[in-house]
């Protein structure tokens, strides 16, 4: 099953590019939604495939596991799910077709998961609020990151006088970094939120409100970057690369935090813990 859902994710990939391939940039706006709405439609398929495919690995075995590959498809599941939720709101779906492949290869990281253990206390509401929360905003800042770098690349192009048919049918480049920082305010908040819940249950346990360990370290400095990100950007006018680069550190300090620890302690240590 995993395998079919990654192929419909690669095929709909497929089916977006050629839809893309064989617009013209000066087609009306109306006639592209027309010619590429079918995709996001078709899209929710592999996308309700994989969560269930993904929720019931999660959840085999008793308790929640939450291993490296069931994480990152789970926040890949999201970064499809915000891109067809842009389709349907936009009406443009020329965007679909970088989402799709990277979740149909974390579908099947999933499905190469080795051993895991249990995440403890998710039988408290408040921790698996938490947990939510986390993956939202790891969606979300991935989506960020995706769209950033598809800007860099953008802009790259038509500093070199390049246009492509995906350049064609993308929104203006001012358009795309406003949809960038909508994704970056919405990580930001359910990031704070995911904080603040992990603050809050930590001091309901008996726990410091602040667990000194790496991934708390690197998630309060991911936090810390994307907060003077936002602020620069409201403040100062941050924008362009030099926001993209913040945005990019960001995202690296809050890999770090979580899939950096699965990753030493699931593949290189083989030794699975919370």
């Amino acid at each position: 099953m995993h395998i079919i859902a990654s192929a419909c994710y690669f095929a709909l990939a497929l089916m977006a590019w050629l839809k893309i391939s064989e617009s013209k940039a000066d087609i009306p706006a109306n006639q592209k939604i027309q010619s590429g709405s079918d995709v996001s439609l078709l899209g929710l398929l592999p996308i309700s495939l994989h969560l269930y495919l993904v929720v019931s690995k999660m959840l085999e075995g008793g308790g929640i596991h939450l291993g490296l590959g069931v994480f990152t498809s789970l926040v890949f599941a999201c970064v499809s799910i915000a891109y067809v939720i842009y389709g349907f709101v936009s009406r443009n779906n020329s965007l679909l077709f970088l989402s799709f492949p990277f979740s149909g290869f974390a579908l099947l990281l999933a499905m190469l998961d080795g051993a895991t253990v249990a995440v403890p206390n998710t039988e408290f509401l408040l921790f698996k609020t938490h947990l939510i929360l986390s993956v939202v905003s790891y969606g979300l800042f991935t989506v960020s990151v995706l769209h950033a770098a598809l800007m860099s690349s953008v802009e790259t192009k038509l500093h070199r006088h390049i246009i492509s048919p995906l350049i064609g049918n993308l929104p203006p480049l001012l358009q795309l970094e406003k949809i960038l920082f909508v994704v970056i305010y919405l990580g930001f908040f359910s990031l704070t939120l995911a904080l603040l819940t992990g603050i809050v249950f930590s001091m309901e346990i008996g726990l410091p409100a602040i667990p000194f360990s790496h991934k708390s370290i690197f998630s309060i400095l991911a936090w810390g970057f994307f907060l003077c990100l936002i602020l620069g950007r409201v403040v100062l006018g941050w924008r362009g690369r030099f926001a993209r680069r913040l945005l990019f550190s960001g995202f690296t300090l809050l890999v770090l935090g979580y899939l950096g620890s699965r990753f030493v302690a699931e593949i290189i240590l083989h030794h699975p813990q919370y």
